[in-house]
């Protein structure tokens, strides 16, 4: 029996300690490879994705000048920074409002690499660089550029919230513990050690 009420006595501390570690939301840090592998930067990339579909979307219909009010728009509340890229590298600020210096990195990535775009953190922040390449629709305006040739690219930045991702993450670990304790709790509870006991002797 004392070993009984022992055991049961730690599976309840570890218990207790599996509950407050899943209920513990500090984050010490932000491990960039099990980030980016997560459904948290999927998301983020889903969105990121969806708001390239609505700029080019906007700039088609409605044109170019009330695209990027749109993407102001999500710049001035914070939604995440976005800058835009024509084909040599410069930064479009708004239509024929460019930068006088050429981005070498994206210029390196419209005219060298064959990727769709890139992504990956940078001091906490992670960061989306989309190819946007010409659809039917962008041959309207962009009249020497042929179908799916490059028009430019756009890139965003976001922080990264690690609180979502690791509370998450600390959630799913704890509780599958938590259960497993519960389980071999009941189990020791209704564990007869008496019988247990007499049976070995007995053999």
């Amino acid at each position: 029996m004392i070993i009984k009420r022992f055991l049961i006595i730690v599976i309840i501390i570890l218990l207790a300690l599996a509950v407050l570690e899943m209920l513990d939301f500090s984050v010490t840090g932000i491990n960039s490879d099990s980030l980016s592998k997560s459904d948290y930067i999927s998301q983020m990339e889903e969105k990121f994705n969806i708001i390239t579909e609505s700029f080019l979307s906007i700039k088609t219909l409605a044109g170019p000048e009330e695209a990027f009010v749109f993407l102001n728009k999500l710049k001035k509340n914070n939604y995440c920074d976005i800058k835009v890229f024509d084909r040599s590298g410069r930064q479009v600020f708004s239509p024929g409002f460019f930068s006088d210096n050429i981005n070498r990195e994206f210029y390196e990535l419209i005219n060298v690499s064959a990727e769709n775009g890139v992504s990956g953190f940078r001091s906490g922040i992670y960061r989306y660089d989309k190819i946007l390449k010409a659809s039917e629709n962008c041959l309207l305006c962009h009249k020497s550029i042929k179908r799916s040739g490059v028009i430019g690219v756009i890139s965003f930045s976001d922080e990264v919230d690690g609180k979502i991702f690791y509370s998450r993450e600390r959630i799913y670990l704890f509780a599958s513990i938590g259960i497993v304790l519960i389980l071999l709790l009941i189990l020791l509870i209704k564990w007869d050690t008496q019988r247990f006991i007499k049976e070995i002797f007995d053999k």
